[in-house]
C-alpha cells in the first residue's frame, strides 16, 4: 500500500501481472501491467490521477468526469447520465466510483495474494464487497463481488464495470 497525491494506492503483483488500485477514489484499477512484455492495458488520460477536492460549483453531472483518469471503474447505483431515484440525485455513473473504499489484506504469500475491498455509498443502503486475487504463475486477476441491500425497502440499480483500455496495448497492430 502506497500514497500518491494523498490517495492510498494498493498494488497486487505476481510474476506476470502488476495491478494498481486507487483505494481513495472508487477502488479504481488504474494499472493493469503484463510484466513480461511491459504492456499496460489501462487507458491513462493526459490529466492523470487527481485527488478529489471540494469544487466551487457542483455539476449536475456529478464529479465522475472531473477526476476521470482512465483505468477501470465500478459503476453503482446508476450508469450513464445523472438521474434521480426515490427523491435522491445521482451524478454520472453513480457514486461508488468517486468515494474511498476500505481495504483488508486477506492473504499475502508467494502462492497467492488476496485483498477484500468494501464500500458503503453515501446515498444508498448498499454494501459492496470486492475480493481481488492474483495467483503465482497465472496471468489473470480474479474478481469476486457481493452486493447487499442493507435497507428496509427494495432498490432498483444498475451495477457494472467501466474498463477503458488504451495505449500501448491499443495501437495499430491490436486486434
Amino acid at each position: 500500500e502506497y500514497t500518491f497525491q494523498g490517495l492510498r494506492e494498493l498494488f497486487l503483483e505476481n510474476e506476470l501481472l502488476r495491478v494498481g488500485v486507487l483505494l481513495d477514489k472508487g477502488a479504481d484499477i488504474f494499472q493493469f501491467l503484463h510484466k513480461p512484455s511491459d504492456t499496460e492495458f489501462m487507458l491513462h488520460t493526459p490529466r492523470g490521477i487527481r485527488a478529489p477536492a471540494v469544487q466551487s460549483v457542483a455539476s449536475h453531472w456529478g464529479s465522475f468526469l472531473d477526476y476521470y483518469q482512465g483505468g477501470w471503474q465500478e459503476i453503482l447505483p446508476n450508469g450513464g447520465p445523472a438521474c434521480a431515484y426515490k427523491g435522491v440525485e445521482f451524478g454520472l455513473h453513480g457514486e461508488i466510483s468517486t468515494v474511498p473504499w476500505d481495504c483488508q489484506i486477506d492473504l499475502d504469500t508467494p502462492a497467492e495474494v488476496r485483498v477484500t475491498l468494501d464500500v458503503r455509498p453515501f446515498r444508498t443502503p448498499f454494501h459492496l464487497r470486492r475480493t481481488l486475487s492474483l495467483r503465482s504463475g497465472e496471468p489473470s486477476l480474479l474478481i469476486e463481488e457481493t452486493l447487499t441491500n442493507e435497507g428496509a425497502e427494495p432498490m432498483q440499480l444498475m451495477w457494472g464495470h467501466h474498463p477503458a483500455f488504451g495505449p500501448p496495448f491499443l495501437d495499430a497492430s491490436c486486434r
